[in-house]
């Protein structure tokens, strides 16, 4: 057969050319060759992606070289202020810098000496009426929420009849605590107590009153003997800072 250039053109060659494709292995001048192009899969030349959490297997036919690099991932800086003092409500922040594991948190301001309050009678009080409230040991207390404590050492004039004393804590009129105490002639004379809390938007006097139900007088005594006075008081405690 003739001699014929080298096939580069990556066409299938032909019947009466069998033998010279079966010689391409032995001589390269013979035979048909193929394109050095055809199908060959291209190197990628963008930057490789930044690697994220989800990740994706991709759809680029490009290869990528095996000695490329990512970009970095931009990590956060750890935080350089002192952390704040932890608070009742607390928040869930807005800072992007990390904490070390060894942070310390700034001890909370110890709390401050409760307030604390109260009133004695310095003399006896009487009531002899079933409509109007008798002042027994006051106080004053300023804005805050308050534990308020009082007990009075009561007795009765009975007249040789049963009656009853209301005792109660009482504000501006609003009462918040209440006792009764029963005499008669045979036991005139008792102890009675309560407590509660009052909640203060401004300065107000708060008091232990008492008020008769029934015919007859009541008294509230400053002291049982000479031993032990201020035996009827107020006191509070201001709850909280």
């Amino acid at each position: 057969m003739a001699e014929s250039a080298p096939a580069v053109s990556g066409t299938q060659g032909t019947a009466e050319q069998y033998n010279d494709l079966r010689n391409d292995a032995i001589d390269p001048t013979l035979g048909h060759v193929h394109d050095g192009t055809a199908g060959k899969t291209m190197l990628g030349t963008a930057t490789p992606y930044v690697e994220s959490g989800a990740g994706a297997v991709g759809t680029s036919a490009l290869l990528a070289r095996q000695d490329h690099v990512h970009p970095a991932q931009t990590i956060p800086a750890p935080g350089s202020a002192t952390p704040v003092v932890e608070s009742g409500s607390g928040s869930s922040g807005s800072a992007t810098p990390y904490s070390r594991q060894d942070h310390v948190h700034p001890a909370a301001a110890a709390p401050g000496n409760h307030t604390y309050t109260d009133g004695f009678l310095g003399a006896d009080a009487q009531c002899s009426s079933s409509s109007v409230w008798a002042t027994g040991p006051s106080m004053t207390l300023g804005a805050g929420v308050w534990l308020v404590v009082a007990n009075a050492m009561m007795g009765v004039n009975t007249s040789g009849t049963t009656f009853g004393v209301y005792t109660a804590i009482r504000s501006g009129g609003s009462v918040y605590a209440q006792s009764v105490f029963y005499g008669s002639p045979e036991a005139p004379y008792g102890n009675v107590a309560m407590s509660c809390i009052i909640s203060v938007g401004s300065s107000q006097t708060v008091s232990l009153d008492f008020i008769n139900f029934g015919t007859g007088t009541s008294t509230m005594f400053w002291r049982m003997n000479a031993a032990q006075p201020y035996s009827s008081s107020i006191r509070a405690i201001r709850l909280g800072h």
